[in-house]
């Protein structure tokens, strides 16, 4: 009874290792509970008898170097990257026209980042000293680098 329980046990922190790899990646519940059922599972093989507990350990650590490695070599990853390329490029205030002392509105509430409207275009604008409301006027305080800082046109 005793080495299919040291077995069974041995056997869920595997999967749940396995699970931590490929599935929620991180050093995350799933992961540590697997490696202290493993950790368990060969502790009670060892509690039950030497030898059984040197065959559970060597089983242990070969059943998951096997499946690690057949999970590695079936591209396992390629299930789970990304296979979309992203096409479009950063467009420059200075490419677009914008200079200081525009006027535009505020789309969204910068805090201190957001989304402003100057005309027809739509930028992501930095505030420059105060969090700015949703379609509150403003006005372009500087042009930095590709960052378009931006106050209220009230203050």
């Amino acid at each position: 009874m005793d080495h299919w329980l040291a077995i069974s046990i041995v056997l869920v922190g595997i999967i749940l290792m396995l699970v931590e790899i490929f599935l929620i990646p991180g050093a995350g519940i799933a992961g540590i509970i697997g490696l202290l059922l493993m950790i368990s599972g060969v502790a009670i093989g060892f509690a039950v008898n030497s030898t059984f507990g040197w065959y559970n350990l060597a089983g242990t650590m070969v059943l998951f170097t096997i499946l690690l490695s057949f999970a590695f070599r079936r591209n396992t990853w390629s299930r789970f990257t990304l296979k979309n390329s992203i096409e479009e490029k950063v467009v420059s205030s200075t490419d677009v026209g914008l200079n200081v002392h525009d006027i535009g509105k505020a789309v969204s509430r910068l805090a201190p980042m957001g989304k402003a409207r100057f005309g027809n275009l739509y930028v992501e604008v930095t505030a420059w000293n105060n969090f700015i409301d949703e379609d509150e006027e403003i006005v372009i305080h500087q042009i930095e680098d590709k960052t378009i800082f931006v106050k209220s046109k009230s203050s």
